[in-house]
């Protein structure tokens, strides 16, 4: 495999993006284009994905008289969707707080950063 490179985002968030080619195809084995690293917005300003720690994708609460199956799948069992989540992400070289993003798992593109809407389809 070999990887072509390109720029997307705006002049203040520039991301670098990488679409895998097989050598032996002549169409792309992902029809996305992929990003490699994302930023996530704080109160100080946009940081990389690497100063965070997953926290998971965001779930409903589990009812307080749910069964101790239920209870285990909940604490245990993740959707692992291929397409968009919301996520929580914690700063733990930042500001210590957790935050929430919508993102693509397909092309980890971040479609909402915390405190924006984002509405179904819109991608």
């Amino acid at each position: 495999m070999n990887a072509r490179q390109g720029d997307v985002g705006t002049a203040n968030t520039r991301l670098s993006v990488y679409t895998f080619h097989n050598a032996h195809h002549k169409r792309a084995l992902y029809p996305y284009p992929t990003v490699s690293h994302f930023h996530i917005k704080t109160p100080f300003g946009y940081r990389p994905v690497s100063e965070f720690s997953y926290g998971g994708e965001v779930r409903p609460p589990l009812a307080p008289d749910a069964p101790d199956e239920e209870a285990i799948d909940h604490l245990w069992l993740r959707a692992n969707v291929n397409g968009v989540q919301r996520e929580r992400w914690f700063h733990t070289s930042g500001t210590r707080r957790w935050y929430t993003i919508v993102r693509d798992t397909r092309t980890n593109l971040v479609l909402a950063q915390p405190g924006e809407e984002y509405q179904e389809g819109s991608a």
